[in-house]
């Protein structure tokens, strides 16, 4: 079920996950199951690439954030497949996750292809969140 929310809470919330992310986030690709929610502990993902976030991480346009990077390419450190992503702290701690699809997917981060070999060079444009 989705619902729309007053801007000014929209507004307020994408705020606060610029403020939580800090002056060092990062934006890890992950394989494995989706933990059930941000909070909830990896159990059995792995790393496959991180992407490190400039400071601060993104910004707010209305109802969208748009998250910033140092560089849009990462290099995988990890064959897998990749299933979800974290926006993180620079301690590690969740802020936001996604699904990762290929292009015709219904994830929220699109990849060319999902499947990704050690020292594949991985590339993200336009990273934005929106929230209704």
């Amino acid at each position: 079920m989705s619902f729309l929310i007053k801007q000014s809470i929209a507004a307020s919330l994408l705020d606060d996950i610029i403020t939580e992310a800090g002056s060092s986030a990062k934006l890890i690709i992950y394989d494995g199951n989706l933990p059930e929610n941000a909070d909830a502990a990896l159990s059995f993902n792995f790393e496959i690439a991180s992407f490190t976030c400039a400071n601060p991480c993104g910004t707010r346009s209305g109802r969208t954030l748009t998250i910033s990077l140092t560089s849009p390419t990462a290099t995988a450190i990890k064959d897998g497949v990749a299933t979800f992503f974290r926006l993180e702290t620079g301690s590690g701690s969740s802020i936001l996750q996604g699904k990762v699809s290929s292009p015709t997917g219904n994830g929220q981060m699109k990849l060319q292809s999902i499947d990704i070999i050690t020292d594949d060079t991985i590339e993200l444009e336009n990273i934005q969140f929106s929230i209704g």
